[in-house]
């Protein structure tokens, strides 16, 4: 029983007192049966009211859930508070019939209910033939199945309430749950909200049908380029192999070869190690193929203007400067991705706000990311500029112009792919880079490579002299 120590409430302990004084009197009531009690102050705190509630339980100081250290007595029931609010939440915890808000009518209404179970026990025994009291059914409506929480009616009792579903993510798994209670970011609550079960995993798989289609085109055209590297190797002595530096034609062939296959690492479960390497890789190969064509390009200028009179160009091209410009240019970019694995490397992350967990890589930095397709941009637009410059030269170095057309290509594809790729979230931002990288590598090989083997297999007649 609890009381808040005020006047005002001082008359209902003395009642309290009073009634089982009363009753332990009168030898007709209870016979051999004396009730005693035990009080606690709830200080008209709710809290309060359930520590004390938790105390009469378990019969000492310690709170011990479902379990009791009376001995030889027995707890048969509670009175409750005269606020409604603590009697409830004390009746929620006990089990018992509410009382109305009189003490001696509380106190004889318990004696008249243990009496009247003394009489009818078939032992006479009132402590073996105890029951713990039960709750009445509300009134108003029927208790609330687990996966639903009660909702109150306002300006009705506490004892009608509605019974509210709980929430996609939300369960509650008893009856007359007062609130539902959140799944954990990587579970969802099943369809009838009474548990939490783990979320399935996503990732651009190579077992869907984008992931294995991008996979299969990736997989061909790493052998077309190989086969076309094997062509230029086995007709390395023709004039149209040896026409524009050779080695730079190897280098262009394996780079593009390795662009097609680093889209390998962005398909397929990710993981710390993909994700830390997949942009540097990407990165460095792209680079390693965009300044080859750039110095392809450099020598179709270089060739035309070394055989004017005069001029200087022929003792540059003996200087290996192509070879040189590749390898600068690529070792910007292989400082950059240093740079960018050093203070923000990329890590593996995971998408939980949606039905599945998304797992993903977090690029570490976004200006990083940037940097990098702005870096190959840049080198892009330098060979997009050569190329034209060199355009209207004679057919015998007309490669240029199919250079002009691969860039021109490859530069619109990257120039599309940034606003698409900022627009699109998950698994699609994945298969947007994919689809840049394989379409722009498609270019390069398409139009500067393609062209010479039909002229190796089908005018392979007319340069049967090298250089």
């Amino acid at each position: 029983m609890n009381f808040r120590p005020s006047l005002q409430f001082y008359r209902h302990l003395l009642v309290f007192f009073f009634t089982l004084e009363e009753i332990n009197k009168n030898l007709q009531f209870l016979p051999n049966i004396s009730l005693g009690y035990q009080i606690f102050d709830s200080c008209a705190n709710v809290h309060k009211s359930v520590y004390s509630t938790f105390r009469i339980m378990s019969g000492g100081r310690q709170i011990i859930p479902n379990y009791s250290c009376w001995n030889q007595r027995k707890m048969v029931g509670f009175i409750g508070e005269v606020t409604a609010a603590s009697s409830y939440v004390i009746s929620q915890l006990a089990g018992i019939y509410r009382i109305c808000y009189s003490v001696y009518t509380a106190v004889y209404a318990m004696a008249h209910s243990l009496h009247d179970m003394y009489a009818t026990s078939k032992s006479n025994n009132l402590l073996t033939s105890f029951a713990p009291w039960r709750a009445p059914p509300s009134l108003c409506n029927e208790a609330c199945e687990p996966g639903y929480r009660m909702a109150k009616r306002e300006g009705e009792p506490p004892c009608c309430y509605d019974c509210v579903q709980c929430t996609k993510g939300e369960m509650s798994n008893t009856t007359d749950s007062r609130s539902c209670w959140k799944c954990s970011r990587f579970e969802n609550s099943n369809i009838n909200r009474t548990g939490c079960a783990p979320k399935d995993v996503d990732f651009l798989s190579y077992g869907e049908t984008l992931g294995g289609t991008l996979t299969i085109v990736s997989l061909l055209f790493s052998i077309v380029t190989s086969v076309i590297l094997g062509i230029f190797w086995t007709y390395r002595e023709t004039s149209i192999v040896k026409a524009n530096n050779r080695k730079l034609s190897y280098v262009l062939l394996i780079s593009i070869t390795l662009c097609f296959m680093c889209t390998l690492l962005f398909i397929g479960r990710p993981s710390p190690i993909r994700c830390l390497l997949r942009q540097a890789a990407f990165g460095v190969v792209f680079t390693v193929s965009v300044s080859s064509v750039l110095a392809k390009t450099l020598t179709v200028i270089m060739a035309f203007k070394a055989t004017r009179p005069g001029s200087r160009m022929k003792r540059l091209l003996g200087m290996r400067l192509p070879d040189t410009l590749v390898v600068l240019c690529s070792m910007g970019e292989v400082l950059l991705s240093v740079i960018w694995i050093m203070l923000y490397p990329p890590y593996l992350d995971a998408d939980t706000e949606t039905d599945t967990i998304l797992l993903l890589c977090n690029e570490g930095s976004s200006t990083f990311f940037f940097l990098e397709i702005g870096y190959i941009g840049m080198l892009a637009l330098i060979c997009l500029g050569a190329a034209f410059l060199a355009k209207d030269f004679p057919d015998r170095f007309n490669e240029a112009k199919n250079i002009s057309f691969s860039i021109l290509v490859f530069s619109s594809v990257w120039v599309t792919f940034v606003p698409t790729y900022l627009s699109v979230k998950g698994k699609n931002m994945v298969a947007v880079e994919v689809f840049a990288i394989l379409t722009s590598s498609a270019g390069l090989l398409s139009f500067i490579f393609f062209p010479k083997c039909y002229v190796i297999f089908i005018m392979s007649s007319l340069f049967q002299s090298s250089l």
